[in-house]
């Protein structure tokens, strides 16, 4: 059984960082992920500055502030070695700030994107943290392209305008999903939000999300390159703000 995952790095604010990037992981082998988050939280509690660390933080581990690089590279190379695929998008913000809405047509692009690669199918029930939407356990939205899907030899083009006039992605209210759910022409992408500090998994693509934000951010490329090692496989796109 295939199990879809979602996260982000950066921000929406305009003085913060220079990149918004949504990264959408799709594995069937989500207790392995555990494991390795089990396993780096039991190297953490060894030495006392780590365990300090992971005790503010509740018991969860994240990429960003990870007090040991040693031990962050190894829980990547495990990571790496788990036959996955995550995908990515990458906003250039260009100083601007955006609203929260804005994520949904980010979203939009996102899944245009992996349908354009051809390589899987859009996952149509995704995990995210409690904060990605709103206070909502669940999100609906209703996926719409206006194009019959590409074959995998399609060049894919790296900018916003190859999407946005070939997608909808709008959020259904209870009464439109009840009327929607068993339509078969209708495609429904549900959004179940969850607390990253008791969903390991999300805390294993939080080490993914990570490492692809800080290659495109700082241009860190160490631990991208680590990811890509192994059978994980990474694709995304770069849209860059119009000025």
């Amino acid at each position: 059984m295939e199990f879809a995952f979602l996260d982000e790095s950066g921000d929406l604010g305009a003085r913060g960082s220079k990149h918004l990037v949504l990264t959408l992981l799709i594995t069937s082998r989500k207790k392995e992920l555990i494991k390795i988050v089990r396993e780096t939280k039991r190297e953490l509690l060894r030495k006392n500055k780590c365990s300090r660390w992971l005790n503010r933080h509740a018991g969860e581990i994240k990429y960003y502030g990870f007090p040991d690089k040693d031990i962050l590279k190894r829980a990547l190379r495990k990571i790496s070695e788990i036959k996955s695929m995550a995908f990515f998008i990458a906003l250039e913000k260009n100083g601007c700030s955006f609203p929260q809405h804005a994520k949904t047509h980010i979203l939009a692009s996102l899944f245009r994107h992996i349908q354009l690669t051809g390589n899987t199918k859009i996952p149509q029930k995704i995990i995210a943290d409690l904060n990605f939407f709103n206070k909502k356990k669940i999100n609906r939205f209703l996926f719409t392209s206006h194009e019959p899907h590409s074959n995998k030899n399609e060049k894919i083009q790296k900018e916003d305008s190859c999407c946005r006039e070939k997608i909808s992605f709008t959020e259904l209210n209870d009464e439109d999903y009840k009327k929607m759910k068993n339509k078969k022409e209708e495609f429904i992408i549900e959004i179940e939000h969850r607390n990253s500090r008791i969903c390991e998994e999300l805390q294993a693509l939080d080490f993914i999300c990570g490492g692809i934000f800080a290659y495109i951010e700082r241009n860190e490329s160490n631990y991208i390159n680590i990811l890509r090692s192994g059978k994980l496989k990474i694709e995304g796109l770069i849209v860059p703000k119009k000025r």
